[in-house]
């Protein structure tokens, strides 16, 4: 697990997840990607400091760290709300910028709101999902616009996009509550690298409840965490004569952050880059948070 990590330290800069099929699973998680169908070769590993082999004491206490200096003005309030204003910037081969408000809550069932410019529709509109039905408004102010259920084909395009919020804002609350991490995916076991940094690793359940390993990289002299790596593997699957029919699959993003920020009492990353690839040197996806509020039942 800790090679994989490694990519995480070698840049040091301030959605869709990158599928990579390979001949077999590796043991550890590879700190480079490939095309498909070529073989993973390790880079030489980052010199750890050593440490006993059970760390997960050392590790839940790190945590509660870094989740006190996160949230120094209370005590164990889990983040289940989002209200915040967005930009992100998307890179690649066709780099835009969107702006858009997005309401979000996992109390209950998961809801979201999403207000953003749609120039199809000639200007604002609203979409979102209620817990039962995706749905659309063209007005946004009281009493204006009825909101239409997006059931048919032709609004394929509107329930992904809302589909893409709600990842995020999941995405963002593992940022953002890290008493939320520390309570639900406590860290298993801690590792110290030669340059100071602490590594806290662990599983976690994430889309379609699937079973993530994730490493929380706190920088020395620091409780501010400076990146998320997580991680999944699908293994390959056989046939009844043993012959591979589907090779394994890698899912993988990584998450920095910097320049923290105080909103509502909560210190949280203001600037996350997005990353989909194992060996990316840029982002390929830029997110600022430009208004946020949060929100604890």
């Amino acid at each position: 697990m800790l090679i994989c990590l490694l990519s995480l330290l070698l840049f040091q800069q301030p959605a869709p997840v990158e599928v990579i099929e390979v001949a077999e699973p590796p043991i550890e998680a590879p700190a480079e990607a490939q095309e498909p169908g070529k073989e993973i070769s390790a880079p030489v590993p980052e010199v750890l400091v050593e440490l006993p082999p059970d760390t997960s004491k050392e590790a839940a206490a790190l945590m509660a760290k870094v989740a006190a200096d996160q949230f120094p003005t209370g005590k164990g309030k889990l983040v289940d709300g989002l209200n915040m204003k967005v930009e992100a910037e998307e890179h690649g081969e066709h780099p835009h910028v969107i702006s858009f408000t997005v309401i979000y809550t996992k109390f209950g069932a998961e809801q979201l709101e999403l207000i953003i410019e749609d120039p199809e529709r000639g200007g604002t509109v609203a979409k979102g999902f209620d817990g039962r039905d995706y749905w659309l408004r063209e007005g946004l102010r009281e009493g204006e616009g009825k909101a239409q259920i997006l059931s048919g084909h032709e609004f394929t395009k509107d329930r992904e996009a809302v589909d893409d919020a709600m990842n995020l804002c999941s995405d963002l609350l593992l940022l953002v509550d890290i008493h939320g991490l520390e309570r639900r995916q406590p860290p298993e076991a801690l590792s110290v690298l030669e340059s100071g940094a602490r590594v806290l690793s662990g599983s976690l359940r994430r889309h379609s409840s699937q079973l993530w390993d994730y490493s929380l990289v706190i920088p020395a002299n620091s409780l501010e965490p400076s990146a998320l790596e997580v991680r999944h593997w699908t293994p390959a699957e056989v046939d009844a004569d043993g012959v591979e029919t589907k090779a394994a699959v890698l899912l993988y993003q990584r998450f920095e952050m910097s320049f923290y920020k105080r909103f509502d009492g909560r210190n949280v990353p203001q600037a996350i880059d997005v990353f989909h690839s194992l060996d990316s040197e840029l982002p390929d996806q830029s997110i600022i948070l430009d208004r946020f509020h949060w929100s604890s039942h």
